[in-house]
């Protein structure tokens, strides 16, 4: 009874992990070998519970004969299986599961021939011997058992965390199951001791119980979710249907006893009671398995604080990812992590990484591995079938988990590799990594645009100083023009003035004292030739001004007596009588009643009114009047002259002042002006602290010319 249970059991469950197993990936090798391995050693624990607890017949011959061809074909595919794990890819072995079988299959082949198991019967019963084959048998069994091991234990010495764990456990589920299996069913009975032959099956127990703790404990294959679910149902519908029997069989042993009809109703009862009560149960057995073979030790809140206090102020981008990678290793107790942030869509990746691993991170590869995530946020490599890219892009980067960070115009991806522990990571983990990354992609959003601004402002900076060097450049190059023209134009004027003073003594001289020897024409000529050279003396003199203005060499004669206004402008004007007389203009002088009296340069103010009656005589019109007013408003003498000359246009009037300016009409009207007696008069009023100011005549036709001197 004991041997068909625990046949029964084992049976039971390597069928129900090779299905599902092949349901739920039959493109991987790992799941497709397992499965192998699960549907052969059901045959063997078939065949050889059959021939311990049958009593002779068909089926005994049958099983008996089996057992031989079962055995060898559970240790090939324990081979198999091996030579695959843990990655679904076939290792670099010289010797392959292919190489073993075609001698299984060789032995196989004569399993109900003599030289397998010699049965005989009798009258007292029939007996089972061993047949000539059974030594090689022997040694095949053992060859796979030993190779196989050899292979795990291999995968062992070189794998980490995770995979060395279930590794491990597969390695402890083979040893106690083979291992004894072989002692009991192969050595004992080679060695003529068979007592114990129909309990080798047993041990068969202890591998599925360690392969399914695996499988639910440490993600071995893929089939985790599907394990814990599957057993919430089973532990659900085995309460129900456990209290379903108690109940039963005390209420038809203590109430009901031969009352059919009654005891359908109680029945009845129990059904719709156990429906009703299914749906809680099953989430009370969800809650249990989870927390069960989910947990984890990650201490969430703590990491999250640890996380916002070392970030909250920190803008440098390299110093905020060593800190997350710092703080992050040790909360989930990682063997190493790296971090790759990327600056906008054309900005410079930067990898940060800590731990001791020593694979060769790129750019590239994170970038492979960032373009496969698509739209997810995390990965798990023990959520991915080995098949699936990210899996494969994950187990280049020797990672265990990846999570995407994101923020703006900032991406990337942090990974972090194994469990120092060997512990895997759990959907708790993956949540709480992704509520870390996303308080990490805050810090680096917020030291990026910092950063940014940071260039700005340098580059600003770099932009402005570059700008200002070539200013300073330019206005030494323009000072240095400006400086030889102005010795040029002082040069040019200081040799030209004596000689144009003189010629225009001459001309006089000769107007004076010949003027009754000279014909009309000659006098009209030497007219002509005195106006050429007062004009040419007039430019003289306003280059050789703007040349001391240019050159600081402007200087103030200030009287030490006070100055009459009144008398000063009527003086001026008066010297500009006999040019208005020629034009028929008319001079009108407004005096100020109160006389003002001012300490100025008597000289340089003269020039200035000069310049104002010169440009009114030279623009209004014959038979036209000039009017100058003298005033005091706030403080100030004020000084205009108002002609009705051709005016000028408001786009104009800003320029007046400005040196060598000349309005069109200006130049129609006059075209050997030079366009500095109105900067020279603005200079010279400066210097006095006062100013000077156009406006048009309030009559509309002409302008007005003035200027303002502070009273002392």
């Amino acid at each position: 009874m004991l041997l068909q249970v625990f046949g029964a059991l084992t049976i039971a469950l390597s069928v129900m992990v090779g299905l599902i197993l092949l349901l739920n990936n039959n493109q991987s090798k790992l799941n497709r070998a397992m499965t192998v391995v699960c549907f052969c050693s059901s045959a063997w624990v078939l065949s050889n519970t059959l021939s311990a607890t049958t009593s002779g017949g068909v089926i005994t011959d049958v099983s008996t004969s089996l057992i031989t061809p079962t055995s060898l074909f559970s240790a090939w595919s324990f081979v198999l299986f091996a030579s695959v794990f843990p990655r679904g890819v076939s290792q670099q072995a010289k010797i392959t599961p292919k190489h073993f079988l075609v001698p299984v299959i060789a032995l196989s082949s004569l399993a109900f021939s003599d030289l397998n198991v010699q049965i005989t019967r009798s009258e007292t019963g029939t007996t089972y011997e061993l047949g000539p084959i059974y030594p090689y048998y022997v040694l095949l069994l053992l060859g796979l058992s030993v190779y196989g091991f050899y292979l795990l234990g291999a995968t062992y010495r070189r794998s980490v965390s995770l995979e060395r764990t279930q590794t491990k456990y597969l390695l402890l589920a083979s040893g106690f199951s083979i291992l004894p299996a072989i002692f009991t069913g192969v050595i004992l009975p080679l060695l003529g001791n068979d007592s114990l032959w129909d309990y080798s099956s047993i041990s068969f127990v202890l591998i599925w119980t360690f392969t399914t703790y695996t499988i639910l404990r440490h993600k071995l294959f893929d089939v985790r979710l599907y394990a814990v679910r599957f057993l919430a149902y089973a532990l659900t519908l085995g309460v129900l249907t456990g209290l379903y029997a108690l109940l039963v069989l005390y209420v038809n042993n203590q109430v009901a006893g031969e009352n059919d009809d009654y005891n359908q109703l109680i029945n009845l009862v129990f059904i719709v009671v156990a429906v009703g009560l299914f749906n809680p149960l099953k989430r009370v057995f969800d809650a249990l398995t989870s927390r069960l073979f989910y947990r984890s030790a990650l201490d969430k809140n703590a990491m999250q604080s640890e996380l916002n206090e070392s970030l909250s102020a920190e803008v440098d981008i390299s110093k905020i990812s060593d800190i997350s990678l710092r703080i992050i290793t040790k909360y989930f107790a990682a063997s190493s992590a790296a971090l790759l942030v990327k600056d906008g869509l054309k900005g410079r990746p930067r990898i940060k990484r800590v731990g001791a691993s020593k694979t060769k991170i790129t750019t590239a590869k994170i970038k492979e591995l960032e373009k496969s995530m698509g739209a997810r946020s995390a990965l798990n490599i023990d959520e991915l079938y080995s098949s699936n890219p990210d899996h494969k892009h994950l187990r280049s980067l020797k990672a265990s988990v990846a999570c995407r960070i994101s923020s703006h115009d900032l991406s990337g991806v942090l990974i972090l590799g194994h469990r120092q522990d060997g512990s895997a990571y759990y959907p708790r983990d993956l949540q709480a990594l992704q509520t870390a990354c996303h308080t990490v992609s805050l810090a680096l959003g917020n030291a990026s645009k910092f950063e940014k601004q940071l260039r700005f402002n340098k580059r600003l900076r770099r932009e402005v100083s570059s700008a200002t060097a070539d200013l300073k450049q330019l206005n030494q190059s323009l000072e240095q023009s400006n400086q030889a023209k102005s010795d040029l134009i002082s040069t040019a004027s200081h040799q030209l003035k004596p000689q144009v003073t003189a010629s225009r003594g001459f001309i006089e001289m000769l107007q004076r004292h010949n003027d009754s020897q000279l014909d009309t024409e000659a006098r009209q000529l030497l007219e002509l030739a005195g106006e050429g050279l007062r004009r040419s003396q007039s430019i003289v003199v306003d280059m050789l001004g703007s040349s001391q203005i240019d050159s600081g060499g402007l200087v103030l004669n200030i009287a030490t007596h006070p100055v009459d206004i009144n008398d000063l402008v009527k003086t001026e004007v008066g010297l500009h009588d006999n040019h208005a007389k020629r034009k028929n203009i008319h001079f009108v002088i407004l005096q100020s009643k109160q006389k003002p009296k001012l300490h100025i340069d008597e000289l340089k103010l003269k020039e200035v009114l000069a310049n104002y009656l010169s440009n009114a005589l030279v623009y209004s019109p014959p038979n036209s009047t000039i009017e100058i007013s003298i005033e005091l408003i706030d403080a100030c003498v004020d000084i205009s002259v108002k002609d009705q000359g051709i005016g000028v246009g408001s786009k104009d009037s800003a320029k007046l002042f400005n040196k060598f300016f000349r309005s069109d009409k200006a130049r129609k009207a006059r075209p050997h002006g030079t366009g500095l007696g109105l900067y020279i008069s603005k200079q010279i009023i400066k210097l006095h602290g006062g100013e000077t100011y156009h406006k048009n005549n309030p009559s509309g036709q002409g302008s007005v010319f003035g200027l303002r001197l502070p009273i002392d």
